[in-house]
């Protein structure tokens, strides 16, 4: 209601007061009631000249007005995903068309992005292939035989390599980088899309965990296990929903009269202008108000996989491993079975949870 009703009435008064009676050339019923409202003290008007003139058509323009209305909220709520990609500048005729030299610029930001971040991606690769090596055994069985030195000096190499990822990452994030993310398909023309993007992208490289595949499941069993978190995304996600379409509604007023000005007259000058700036301003304000909602949309996904992606693993009767190493090899494998369907990846996954369990 509050994020679909309220931009579907505004966007219904404009055009039943000021642009359909303009398009149609009939005389609007709110200037007409308006004069009939501020009449000169001295004048007399008749009760039935009054019903006549400013209530009937008052009440008939309500009725209107509520009619068309929830129409228009329903194709709002309808259009909410294709506005979202719409705000992304996902869709191809804007990624491709319209916003094609921002994208381009984007792309060469997240490439120069990536590039910094070569020599970590390797560093992070050899952690991972001495982690690995260190997982097959323990510093108790090292001991007892005679692997003993091989075990200490991959442990010297993780913390050696665990330093310099630190310094490596400390560098790069004291230069502010970009706000965008480093995998070019990623890339977004708006910074909507860009945040929104990297929100996406916090979880696969923490955890491995493919963010456009599971939510949907892990929104599901928050609401039943977690609700005060997932009451929480829900008055979020009415908050974008409603910042979305007051933009969009705005931004569509301001094109109409732009696109009105040249082909009527000029008694609607300054109504026409006042809805081309009204219109304009407010459509840029509610963008970057759907910026902010969105980054804050994006931090309760964040923390929702941070806190409770468990319950993913659980539903599908798998350990959490006390390794993130391990764990990443989980979460690959269960999304590989969800969109292949291969039963073998979720055996896997549940014996490398079981191996990998904390005890």
């Amino acid at each position: 209601m509050v994020a679909h009703y309220l931009p579907a009435v505004v966007l219904v008064i404009v055009h039943l007061y000021l642009l359909l009676p303009m398009w149609t050339g009939g005389s609007s019923m709110l200037v007409a009631g308006t004069q009939q409202l501020f009449l000169p003290a001295s004048s007399t008007v008749e009760l039935d000249s009054f019903v006549d003139t400013l209530l009937l058509p008052l009440l008939a323009s309500l009725i209107t007005l509520l009619l068309l209305t929830m129409p228009v909220g329903v194709v709002l709520a309808i259009l909410n995903d294709l506005l979202i990609r719409m705000f992304e500048g996902k869709l191809p005729w804007l990624r491709w068309g319209l916003l094609y030299p921002l994208t381009q610029r984007n792309q060469v930001l997240a490439q120069q992005h990536a590039a910094r971040y070569e020599s970590v991606t390797e560093l992070q690769a050899e952690y991972r292939r001495v982690s690995s090596a260190l997982l097959q055994t323990n510093q108790a069985s090292a001991s007892n035989n005679e692997n003993e030195a091989e075990y200490l000096t991959n442990l010297r190499a993780q913390v050696g390599l665990a330093h310099q990822i630190d310094a490596e990452l400390s560098q790069i994030h004291a230069d502010n980088p970009p706000l965008v993310p480093r995998e070019s398909y990623r890339v977004a023309p708006t910074r909507f899309g860009n945040v929104y993007a990297l929100a996406e992208a916090y979880s696969f490289e923490r955890y491995g965990v493919d963010t456009v595949l599971f939510w949907p499941r892990l929104r599901q069993l928050m609401a039943k296990h977690v609700p005060d978190h997932s009451m929480l995304i829900s008055q979020q996600k009415t908050t974008l929903d409603l910042t979305i379409n007051a933009a969009f509604v705005s931004g569509l007023l301001a094109l109409e009269a732009l696109v009105s000005f040249p082909f009527y007259p000029s008694v609607y000058f300054y109504p026409l202008l006042t809805v081309l700036l009204l219109g304009g301003g407010l459509a840029v304000g509610f963008y970057y108000a759907a910026v902010g909602a969105i980054f804050t949309l994006g931090e309760l996904i964040k923390i929702s996989f941070d806190y409770h992606r468990q319950l993913i693993l659980d539903a599908f009767q798998i350990n959490q491993p006390d390794h993130l190493m391990a764990e990443r090899d989980v979460w690959i494998k269960l999304a590989r079975f969800i969109m292949w369907g291969d039963v073998s990846y979720l055996l896997e996954a549940r014996a490398i949870g079981e191996h990998f369990r904390e005890e």
